[in-house]
């Protein structure tokens, strides 16, 4: 009898976690692809590119802080990360999750 009452108890929590975690799931805009301009998508094929043609080893992808290792901070990656065979994939207005 007890072993039955603890199925019909297990089994409402179970079912609860798992209707919550789709509704996370659904709600997350991290998990939600999103459509993105043609200048970001020119952008992002860049990227790529360079990443394969210079065997590039560390990829930093990121946001507007590290877009700016390309203008800005341009002194600095080449003193610290350029010969490393790194790379750097920031895109300004971007959102990093």
């Amino acid at each position: 009898m007890l072993g039955r009452m603890k199925k019909l108890f297990v089994l409402p929590v179970i079912f609860s976690i798992a209707l919550t975690a789709l509704t996370v799931w659904s709600e997350n805009t991290a998990l939600q692809p999103a459509p993105r301009d043609a200048k970001w998508v020119e952008r992002h094929e860049g990227f790529v590119a360079e990443a394969k043609k210079d065997g590039i080893e560390v990829l930093f992808l990121g946001d507007s802080i590290t877009d700016g290792w390309r203008s800005r901070g341009k002194a600095v990656w080449e003193k610290e990360y350029a010969l490393n065979r790194t790379g750097s994939a920031g895109i300004r207005a971007g959102v990093s999750r």
